[in-house]
Formats: C-alpha cells, structure tokens, sequence
C-alpha cells in the first residue's frame, strides 16, 4: 500500500512541473546553471536577461542587468510582444516555475531562441 502512495506522489509531482520544449536554434541550450550563465556573461555573449519575478522579489535582488517583465502582472504578454523574436533570452523567477511557464508562451509567440535558469534566483543567490 505504501509503495502504491509513494508511486501515485511521484506522478504527481512530475506530472505537475511545465516542461521547456527544445528551441528551433538548437545550439541554444533550454536550461542552463549558474556556472554557465556566468561564463556566457563573461563571453560576453549576445543575450537578454529576463527577471519574471514580482516586484516584492525583485526588491530583494536580482542578476544585474536583468530587465523586470512580472509573470503575474496584467501586462506580461504586451512586454513580451514588444521584444525581439530573433534575441536570446535566458529567464529566471524564483525557483524555476514560472520561468518555464514564461518560456512555453514566448515559444507559442515564435521566440526561438529561449533558456531557463536551473533553480531561478534562489539557486543564483545562494553561489
């Protein structure tokens, strides 16, 4: 019995996190650390910082240069019109979740070329 409740919580569980879908630009990588954000950064590699945090958490911190586009606010699909479909972008919320779902309706306006943070701002701030 337990190993049918521990089966049914791992279901679940999985079945509750968004997925990323692959990029159409497949040497843009769908997730990425923060090793290998700090090593595109200092490549000084072509790309966007996304923060889709609220404005309560992003008073708390944020990876500088980020530009602020709140998931949860009224106007986050009209932001995300305004941006460059052709741009990379790496995006980040607190843990992850928000940031994946971010990226699922970018990829369904015909962004390409989009990355998610691994473990958000928490895992950022804590290196």
């Amino acid at each position: 019995m337990k190993f049918i409740a521990l089966i049914a919580t791992l279901i679940l569980v999985t079945s509750c996190k968004p997925r990323l879908t692959p990029n159409v630009d497949k040497t843009i990588p769908m997730e990425i650390n923060n090793g290998q954000l700090v090593n595109l950064l200092a490549n000084k590699k072509e790309l966007v910082l996304i923060d889709v945090r609220t404005p309560k958490e992003i008073a708390e911190g944020k990876i500088s240069g980020a530009i602020e586009i709140d998931y949860s606010g009224d106007d986050f699909q009209t932001k995300v019109d305004e941006l460059d479909k052709e741009t990379h972008y790496v995006i980040y919320c607190r843990s992850g979740n928000r940031s994946v779902k971010s990226i699922a309706i970018m990829k369904e306006k015909g962004f390409k070329r989009c990355t998610n943070l691994e473990g958000g701002y928490n895992t950022w701030s804590a290196q």
